[in-house]
């Protein structure tokens, strides 16, 4: 039941490993620790879930803004706390070619899709938690979210 070097049962030793190495709950949730100590498979799984955002259609269902909800050029920002997906098709304005933009901070715009004068537009894009959209044509026919 001994190992060369060892004065004592090796279970005895783990246990003994094991009872030392057990941390407050505290201690695990702020997890600013960097004491040793035996983790189990039950206690990294929650907190890969806990931590984990959700995905992109995660809990999450498609939702129509065609007729209400949704204003051409007007700004609006995603704030769900998970990525969503918006799907926008429409008119020409006559002037903007690029009437379908995303941002990270509401004024520094990327144009998503560009137009031709009498064009029509349909585009998607993905749009991160706290991210930006707009629709700058003339009109839109479809305008679903992913939310």
């Amino acid at each position: 039941n001994y190992v060369d070097g060892v004065t004592s049962n090796v279970q005895t030793q783990i246990n003994t490993k094991a009872a030392n190495t057990t941390q407050a709950a505290s201690v695990w949730e702020t997890g600013t620790s960097t004491t040793e100590t035996i983790v189990s498979p039950a206690k990294v799984k929650s907190a890969i879930v806990e931590l984990t955002p959700a995905g992109l259609g995660v809990d999450q269902t498609w939702q129509d803004f065609s007729s209400s909800g949704r204003s051409v050029s007007t700004s609006y920002q995603n704030t769900t706390g998970a990525p969503i997906m918006v799907c926008i098709g429409g008119g020409w304005n006559g002037s903007d070619s690029t009437p379908f933009e995303v941002s990270n901070n509401g004024s520094s715009w990327i144009a998503i899709n560009r137009i031709n004068s009498g064009g029509t537009l349909n585009g998607s894009a993905v749009i991160p938690n706290n991210g930006y959209y707009r629709f700058n044509g003339s009109s839109f026919d479809a305008w679903a979210e992913l939310r």
